[in-house]
């Protein structure tokens, strides 16, 4: 197997700014904001799906030791023991048997060395697997705690909009009491007032979907989660300079493409496999 060649442009049209690759592994800490790191630390540890792609990996690890054993000799014992009487005789005996037996196949058309390499790649792909799927966690987790801190300001801003209004309702009912407006303009000082206040539940419900939806991603209960996030804090500020590079960087970062090349080279190396079978053992 060979790794198709990926060939990055020989020039670029400006010169790439921002973090560093090292840093991308954590990107989200370039927005400052302590809480969003703890949530993410959080979702790292305790995610059932980073669990589901750990076991994966494990499973294919050991699936590695299975497919070097077949490198080795196999050997197999066996042990019976049986005891007769004979009828009338009142006599028994006792009679044992011990077999022991091993072979070894020498691997002559490559199919165990293809095998091992088969699944050393699945192993690599799973690792990739993980990465991917925490590469995945880490944005949802972003995206719904910025989108938390979003809907609590619409929220206070809406709040603070009927408080507004309220005060304005009130001010034009007096006037026209005082004859000094009419009932049609304090239908629509009422009529702003409750529209404001009937965009409140959607808002409300947003806020508490979000919070579920963390709950979720960080493996939290979600009673503990609110006591936290409940209050509203300020929006996560991105920096000014952004990520950025050149595009064969971005398609070597991605761990889902890496996942993918490493399977198919694990189907290459399985081809190797299926030809030696063609061929004596």
């Amino acid at each position: 197997y060979t790794a198709p060649p990926l060939i990055p442009p020989a020039t670029w049209h400006n010169a790439p700014v921002g973090a560093h690759r090292a840093e991308l592994g954590a990107w989200w800490q370039c927005l400052a904001d302590p809480v969003l790191d703890e949530l993410q630390q959080a979702a790292l540890s305790h995610s059932p799906d980073l669990r589901t792609a750990v076991a994966k990996l494990r499973e294919a690890r050991v699936r590695v030791g299975i497919a070097e054993a077949a490198r080795a000799p196999t050997l197999d014992a066996s042990l019976s023991a049986r005891r007769s009487e004979s009828a009338g005789a009142g006599q028994a005996t006792d009679s044992f048997s011990l077999g022991f037996d091993a072979g070894w196949e020498i691997d002559l058309f490559g199919g165990t060395r293809r095998a091992i390499e088969a699944a050393n790649a699945t192993a690599e792909a799973s690792v990739e697997s993980l990465r991917d799927a925490q590469v995945s966690l880490v944005a949802e987790v972003a995206r719904n705690y910025i989108d938390l801190r979003v809907q609590q300001a619409r929220l206070q801003i809406a709040r603070d909009n009927a408080t507004s209004q309220a005060d304005t309702e009130q001010i034009t009912r007096w006037r026209v009491q005082a004859g000094l407006l009419t009932q049609l303009e304090l239908a629509q000082a009422r009529s702003n007032l409750e529209q404001t206040r009937a965009r409140l539940p959607s808002l409300e419900s947003a806020i508490e979907a979000d919070l579920n939806k963390l709950a979720v991603l960080s493996g939290l209960s979600r009673a503990a989660l609110g006591k936290r996030l409940e209050k509203a804090a300020a929006i996560p500020a991105v920096p000014g300079e952004a990520v950025a590079s050149i595009p064969a960087d971005v398609l070597r970062q991605r761990p889902d493409l890496r996942a993918a090349e490493r399977r198919l080279a694990a189907q290459t190396a399985n081809i190797g496999v299926a030809t030696a079978d063609l061929y004596p053992a």
